[in-house]
């Protein structure tokens, strides 16, 4: 079911970038290595949870959603209410990666992934998942950012 869903973004994404002449696989390749990005942070801030806090974990994670849709705006100049809405989505999207990245880890160490093929599936679907719909915001930020050069 993702990966259709992940197809029907990607080609809307690719007419997007038809339309505003923007090359579509560049785009793409910047997107997938800044989510890849984003999700190892991700993952190494799921692994500081263990020694801290989990509002250290969320405050930290707040804030770099809001460091890279600030840097984002920099770019764009758009309204101030679209921001705050995609500021609060984007980090939301980021919140949960860490907690299913530390929650698949706590798994992890409890259970034996050898004997329990389900909860490996579940642990995976969960991260694909959240890989996916970070790929969809950035690859999303990208076009708006290559969109307002060629202007």
């Amino acid at each position: 079911f993702m990966g259709i869903l992940l197809s029907g973004v990607m080609l809307l994404y690719l007419a997007i970038a038809e339309v505003i002449n923007v090359n579509f696989m560049n785009t793409f390749a910047y997107a997938f290595l800044i989510t890849a990005g984003v999700f190892v942070l991700m993952g190494l801030l799921s692994m500081v949870m263990k020694k801290t806090s989990a509002l250290f974990l969320i405050g930290t994670t707040l804030f770099l959603g809001i460091g890279i849709l600030c840097l984002v705006n920099f770019f764009l100049h758009l309204e101030t209410i679209y921001w705050i809405v995609d500021i609060a989505l984007f980090m939301y999207i980021l919140i949960i990666t860490a907690i299913d990245i530390h929650n698949a880890n706590m798994i992890a160490q409890r259970a034996d992934f050898s004997t329990d093929n389900n909860l490996a599936i579940y642990c995976a679907m969960n991260l694909y998942t959240d890989f996916v719909i970070i790929l969809i915001r950035v690859m999303y930020y990208l076009l708006i950012i290559f969109a307002s050069k060629k202007d």
